[in-house]
């Protein structure tokens, strides 16, 4: 999954981790930091992040795709999630 594929969802990826940010606040820096954030995550929890959340896979192709299990799956995207707004919220 490039970073350019991701780039190009970059309003999905604002919008997926900082909701609470009103929409004055939406620019290309915001998206620059939570891109960043995501390369950043290592691999097991960025690639099943990448896929669900901007490539709308399901938890059953994504166990495939990765040969993970289910609950490992869901269990690495929850923890990305919660590294993202962890980090995000250094940048409020």
């Amino acid at each position: 999954v490039s970073l350019d594929k991701i780039t190009e969802d970059y309003e999905v990826v604002f919008n997926k981790f900082s909701p609470s940010l009103e929409k004055s606040f939406f620019n290309k820096e915001a998206v620059k930091k939570i891109l960043k954030i995501i390369v950043d995550l290592n691999e097991g929890y960025r690639i099943p992040l990448i896929l669900r959340d901007l490539q709308d896979y399901s938890y059953r192709e994504i166990s495939e795709l990765t040969e993970k299990p289910i609950g490992t799956v869901k269990t690495n995207i929850h923890r990305a999630r919660k590294i993202i707004k962890e980090k995000l919220k250094a940048y409020k």
